[in-house]
């Protein structure tokens, strides 16, 4: 029972102070993404191959923990849990209460397998659990969907220094650090880190599966920056940044805020009352769409303007936008 999963979110540090940080990873077996609708949600069924009276609760607490974990931070939700037979497909569970929690692979080559996850919930013969009954099913239910999701085990990764013996899967897309933290990591201090997930382990699932709710054709920016240019500028601005956090046609990783006072020939050089500014050919078309969302919540057309900045930069920023304000 253990896999992880790696992916990268690159959060663009204030382009005001020109500076980029990479915050998010994720180890994946990159043709094992089960495949989206085309509204941008991941569908995936779950079914048991032999439920019983007996491990009814045990279903139930592995269910819990699927729906507090990567259902809540990622787009996607398994369905069904029903009785599996001949022609079910998606992951297919068997309870063992003998056996060692394991997958037969990773993420969609476990589509339609039969006993494709195996879960124990008594934890009889040579595989043990030393915490509650619950801790244990839970936590591990939770790793051992990470692999039916796609994640290999983080310390089978050679950066991650970890004395752990490789094990299953092996991931092939590694694009940032180890994660310590991981629920999918063996040498985590934390048994798979019980059944939470880590910081990255939520921003790498999300890159890869999207945010809950967010629409495949959402705009989707890695930063956007605030930048009030006068007192109580910045009140208006938060009103900006809630309207676009509750519309799913958007999804942006970061909203960062400039707290500094804004020089006044800067102030001057500013085409109008709002500004959007873009700092890449691609981001072009987000900043308009950003414009018109923001004339259906009232703001007038008139009073903003999209600004292109190529030709003031040494540097492209990709996936970064600024909104001031004046």
């Amino acid at each position: 029972m253990k896999t992880k999963f790696f992916l990268i979110v690159m959060l663009l540090t204030p382009l005001f102070l020109f500076s980029q940080n990479p915050v998010s990873g994720i180890n994946m077996l990159k043709n094992s993404k089960w495949p989206s609708e085309s509204s941008g949600k991941t569908i995936i069924e779950v079914s048991w191959e032999n439920p019983t009276a007996a491990n009814e609760l045990g279903r139930e607490w592995v269910r819990q923990a699927i729906e507090e974990s990567w259902e809540q931070y990622a787009n996607i939700d398994f369905v069904g849990w029903g009785k599996s037979n001949s022609s079910s497909r998606g992951i297919r569970i068997i309870v063992d209460n003998y056996g060692h929690p394991h997958t037969k692979g990773l993420g969609t080559r476990l589509d339609g397998e039969e006993n494709g996850m195996l879960l124990n919930f008594e934890f009889l013969g040579n595989y043990s659990c030393y915490l509650s009954k619950e801790e244990c099913i839970k936590f591990i239910a939770v790793h051992e969907f990470g692999h039916a999701i796609g994640l290999a085990h983080e310390h089978n990764r050679l950066d991650c220094l970890c004395n752990e013996k490789p094990q299953g899967t092996p991931g092939d897309f590694p694009v940032t650090p180890c994660d310590l933290s991981s629920v999918m990591n063996y040498c985590n201090p934390k048994w798979s880190n019980y059944g939470v997930l880590s910081e990255l382990d939520r921003h790498g699932i999300q890159k890869i599966y999207g945010k809950p709710g967010v629409y495949l054709s959402a705009v989707a920016l890695d930063e956007i920056r605030l930048i009030p240019c006068g007192s109580g500028k910045i009140v208006t601005l938060h009103n900006i940044k809630n309207s676009i956090n509750n519309n799913a046609a958007f999804d942006i990783g970061i909203y960062t805020e400039e707290n500094e006072p804004v020089p006044q020939n800067a102030v001057n050089n500013l085409p109008n009352d709002y500004t959007i500014r873009y700092f890449h050919p691609d981001d072009e078309a987000k900043a308009k769409d950003l414009k018109e969302f923001l004339t259906t919540k009232g703001y007038a057309s008139s009073n903003i303007t999209v600004e292109n900045m190529l030709s003031r930069m040494t540097r492209t920023y990709p996936n970064y936008i600024e909104i001031w304000y004046k």
